[in-house]
């Protein structure tokens, strides 16, 4: 085997420098991203919509190779459908166990959670945050947020709260 083969390929080194390479970058990105939240928006506005751009372009290439392996991998699983059927008896048995042993570990968790709770009750604030999520719940009708307040005229706010009139 000629010597000039063995030079061509790639060694360990190169695949650890691409991976410092790569680090360094994720790290320069976020620097310079913590960086232009303190610049002015004549200067961030600019580079986050070039920034935008060239990412849109990046998923989108990423998607064009993606979907194609994806729907190839579908064909072949369908094709490859008469190999599974003849393993159909293992097929049903471990469908039959898997439905056996979530049916009765959700029995288990019924059965056993009000005894732990009573075991081990929960503290006053725990047990008022989860309720709080249930109350949220119950009451849909939520006040609008104060930048949602922030951002209606006055006469809107007149509206939404009965009884004040507008400035």
């Amino acid at each position: 085997m000629p010597t000039d083969a063995l030079e061509d390929r790639p060694g360990p080194g190169s695949r650890s420098r691409a991976t410092w390479l790569v680090l360094a970058a994720l790290v320069g990105g976020l620097l310079l991203g913590a960086a232009s939240a303190r610049l002015g928006d004549g200067v961030r506005e600019p580079l986050l919509t070039t920034a935008s751009l060239i990412g849109g372009l990046w998923l989108d290439a990423l998607k064009m190779t993606v979907i194609p392996l994806i729907i190839a991998l579908l064909v072949t699983g369908i094709v490859s459908g008469t190999d599974h059927a003849k393993a159909g008896g293992i097929a049903g048995r471990s469908f039959l166990w898997f439905v056996l042993v979530l049916t009765a570990s959700a029995i288990f968790g019924g059965l056993v959670t009000p005894v732990l709770l009573e075991a081990f009750p929960l503290a006053p604030q725990s047990a008022d945050q989860r309720s709080g999520g249930q109350k949220r719940l119950a009451n849909p009708v939520a006040k609008p947020s104060r930048r949602r307040a922030q951002q209606q005229s006055p006469n809107q706010r007149s509206q939404d709260q009965p009884g004040r009139s507008a400035p």
